[in-house]
């Protein structure tokens, strides 16, 4: 078996935070010689305030402080040079200090007890690869649609490729054809009085300038 320790509430920042015994004895105290020390200028926690011993038949915790070692939620402290049986989710509180207490069995039997509730699944045929689909040919998310047949064309509809009769153009160039219009560029006709015709008589001058 293993013990954990971990400094679960305290006032001030520690440079340990957790700690693990599997065997032998651990004292824990504000003294530089403890096996875990506890800084606590208050000095609420002894130089020794507790120590901790055991191994394969269990871990036990000794109140050696001066100001008690308190389990879990007890108004009174354990008592100078009682000892008492560590369990797995007690508290001990060192003056303003809580460890949380976790007993852990061992690795390898740790290891047996999973491979033990864990049994192999029965085998199975690996996965058959999915058919990738077929890039050049129908969309692969559309389904196939059969098309309808085309309906036959009615007779009577005029024939959209039907030949001009011969000689149709000709006859329309004919009758639009005239000389004014042969010249692109030329003016509009205008037509000219004959040089016989007599000029027309003016008009009297209101102001008598023709006299």
């Amino acid at each position: 078996m293993s013990l954990l320790l971990t400094l679960e509430q305290g006032p001030r920042s520690q440079v340990v935070r957790q700690t693990r015994l599997d065997e032998g004895e651990l004292v824990i105290g504000r003294s530089a010689d403890a096996g875990w020390q506890i800084d606590d200028p208050d000095m609420f926690v002894s130089r020794a305030h507790c120590k901790i011993s055991g191994g394969r038949d269990g871990y036990f915790v000794t109140d050696t402080s001066s100001s008690g070692l308190f389990i879990d939620d007890s108004d009174s402290p354990l008592g100078t040079g009682r000892s008492t049986r560590l369990q797995s989710g007690m508290r001990l509180k060192l003056g303003d200090y809580v460890l949380y207490v976790e007993v852990q069995p061992n690795a390898s039997q740790t290891s047996v007890g999973q491979a033990a509730n864990h049994s192999a699944p029965a085998w199975s045929p690996p996965p058959q690869p999915r058919p990738s689909p077929n890039i050049g040919g129908d969309d692969f998310f559309s389904a196939k649609v059969e098309e309808e047949p085309r309906r036959p064309r009615p007779a009577d509809l005029p024939d959209p490729f039907e030949q001009p009769v011969p000689g149709a153009y000709d006859r329309a160039s004919n009758q639009r054809s005239s000389p004014a219009f042969d010249d692109p560029f030329s003016l509009d006709p205008v037509a000219t009085p004959e040089s016989g015709d007599a000029a027309a008589p003016g008009r009297p001058d209101p102001f008598g300038f023709d006299e």
